[in-house]
């Protein structure tokens, strides 16, 4: 159940009891009670009567006066309707305030189109480049400090053919600016396998193939980006590893820690893709870790202990994990964890 049906349904029960709700009413007074465009008004669970309150104040906009007028035998029902949609922010009174878990605005058609639209371009040519691993198929390029390397040539980009000469400048310029952008990623993992020997790609794991190696680089540019707090390219590096090498787990949790750091991405959904995880590698230390983390700040603060128990089980110097048990125990609000722990 979302969160916002659980929110409702309580104040259904108790926004009478609330020592708050008849002052805030009571300013509300005759201001018309215009819904928030990005309000969920869809996650409340409402019922009928309620939803067609709801309704009318979609279209109409009326102020509380009005409701209970057009239908006094349910005026209790509007009251409390009113105020909790205020305390939620679903009301928008002219104030740059969002509500409560905000639907994700519209994107425009024509984004792809702008030369604004640069980073989901990047992250389009990424996903096109699933095969990405023939580049490295003659020579693939060793690990940092194990001898000679060759360098991988980043993929050139044609100019669009046209018969109109000043549209074929644009579109020049519009494919130079993209692609110095979306070769960044490549020109990372052919400078940290180019003798940097104080890289910090992290050893690759056990029984990788050369193959996979490519994807391994990418992993450790990942890393690199989230220090560096490019979070969006430290993504991008991360899902390309997991295209090369979708086995690996240490790429598997690594993507999904990106996304519920970057913002705008439902946490619940971040666990799942944990649980399936840890259904193939129960003894996976760095999934159970983030996994208890997550499931704290979801509130199944239950499911975090254990996960956290579990992973001092395996791995009782990890520190994240005891810290977060002690904070966990103690009430403490959760601390970002210092790094990504390896099995």
């Amino acid at each position: 159940m979302h969160p916002l049906a659980v929110l409702w349904a309580g104040l259904r029960e108790h926004a009478v009891a609330s020592a708050m709700m008849a002052a805030i009413v009571k300013r509300v007074g005759d201001a018309p009670l215009r819904l928030h465009p990005r309000a969920a008004t869809h996650r409340l669970m409402a019922t009928a009567q309620e939803q067609a309150v709801l309704d009318r104040m979609r279209q109409t906009h009326p102020s509380l006066r009005g409701l209970i007028a057009s239908s006094p035998n349910d005026e209790p029902m509007i009251r409390w309707m009113v105020y909790a949609l205020v305390i939620m922010r679903f009301v928008d009174f002219g104030t740059d305030a969002l509500p409560l878990f905000p639907e994700q605005p519209p994107v425009a058609s024509t984004v792809a189109s702008t030369s604004s639209s640069t980073s989901a371009v990047t992250l389009a040519r990424i996903r096109l480049q699933q095969n990405v691993s023939r580049r490295f198929t003659a020579a693939a390029p060793d690990d940092v400090g194990d001898g000679e390397r060759i360098k991988p040539r980043p993929r050139t980009r044609k100019r669009a053919r046209t018969t109109d000469g000043k549209t074929g400048a644009s579109q020049s310029t519009m494919t130079e600016a993209t692609s110095s952008r979306t070769t960044a990623v490549d020109s990372e993992v052919e400078q940290m396998s180019d003798g940097d020997t104080t890289s910090a790609i992290p050893p690759a794991p056990t029984g990788q193939t050369d193959t996979t190696r490519p994807a391994h680089a990418l992993y450790g540019l990942a890393i690199k980006r989230l220090e560096e707090g490019d979070r969006k390219g430290a993504l991008a590096a991360c899902h390309l590893a997991r295209q090369i090498d979708p086995d690996e787990p240490d790429y598997a949790v690594l993507e999904t820690w990106i996304r519920a750091v970057l913002g705008g991405t439902n946490l619940e959904s971040c666990v799942d893709d944990l649980d399936k995880l840890l259904q193939q590698r129960p003894r996976h230390v760095p999934a159970l870790f983030y996994r208890g983390y997550l499931r704290r700040r979801i509130g199944d603060e239950a499911g975090a202990s254990s996960d956290l128990r579990r992973v001092l089980e395996l791995d009782p110097t990890h520190q994240d994990a005891l810290r977060e048990l002690k904070r966990l125990e103690r009430r403490a609000p959760a601390k970002r964890p210092s790094g990504l722990y390896k099995s």
